[in-house]
């Protein structure tokens, strides 16, 4: 069945790769999966796993219940330091805008999930261990039906 995730690292792993094949034409200097704490060189991605809310969602056949499980994953675009007078919100939206173009590009991530997007876009300052940062947080929310 597609959309047939219930692994929140399948997810992950395939929302990280998409930002590392992109990168470069984004001018991201770093992918990484995990929190901010990682950061190295800027701009990076951090592609968060958040949570999973799963329920009920049917009957699929004799002895078997069907299970929607709705999948959020954090998706932070660390543009720069607060510091660098060169970055400009202006710059963050349309880094973010590309980056949010090529997630829905494909809405069911290969056959993971029936479909996702990107739900919130957020822009703002981060701290991390280097300082304060100009920062986006993406939520992607993607649902998937599993057969339990």
């Amino acid at each position: 069945m597609a959309g047939d995730s219930n692994s929140m690292a399948a997810v992950t792993a395939y929302l990280v790769n998409l930002m590392k094949d992109n990168a470069n034409a984004w001018g991201v200097q770093e992918v990484f999966d995990g929190p901010y704490q990682l950061i190295g060189p800027v701009p990076a991605i951090g592609v968060e796993p958040n949570r999973i809310n799963r329920d009920w969602a049917g009957a699929a056949g004799v002895g078997t219940m069907r299970a929607k499980n709705l999948i959020q994953i954090l998706i932070n675009i660390y543009h720069g330091r607060l510091q660098e007078a060169a970055i400009n919100h202006r710059q963050c939206m349309e880094r973010s805008e590309l980056v949010v173009a090529k997630i829905h590009e494909d809405k069911q991530l290969g056959g993971l999930v029936v479909h996702g997007w990107v739900t919130v876009e957020q822009y703002g300052i981060a701290r991390a261990n280097s300082g304060l940062l100009w920062t986006t947080r993406l939520d992607w929310t993607g649902e998937s039906r599993v057969i339990v």
